[in-house]
């Protein structure tokens, strides 16, 4: 994780996709530059976010795949994507949370 947060001094490598029902407001970026991650990145935001609709009891999903892993979240109405573009980290989750709130200010409680 600590290499992981040391890159992340030097600009963002990873995707960010925020989303709030209540306001209806998005965030995000694509600091990947890499079209097959972002295709693969786009098809999980939409699936995750299917799954949360219909399933409100899931709240959280690490999905892994050849282009890295992604973190899902649904809080209080709030879903949070993260994609990083390594599957090296044993504790993925635990560096997306560290990430989303160093650079995004989003904290899970």
């Amino acid at each position: 994780v600590r290499e992981a947060q040391h890159n992340l001094n030097f600009g963002p490598k990873y995707n960010f996709f925020s989303l709030d029902e209540l306001t209806s407001m998005q965030n995000g970026n694509r600091g990947m530059n890499d079209a097959e991650a972002d295709a693969n990145f786009s098809m999980a935001i939409n699936w995750a976010h299917d799954l949360f609709t219909e399933r409100p009891e899931a709240s959280k999903l690490i999905l892994r795949n050849h282009s890295g892993s992604i973190f899902c979240r649904k809080k209080f109405g709030k879903e949070t994507f993260l994609q990083y573009s390594t599957d090296k980290f044993e504790d993925f989750e635990e560096f997306a949370r560290h990430c989303l709130k160093t650079n995004h200010n989003i904290n899970f409680v």
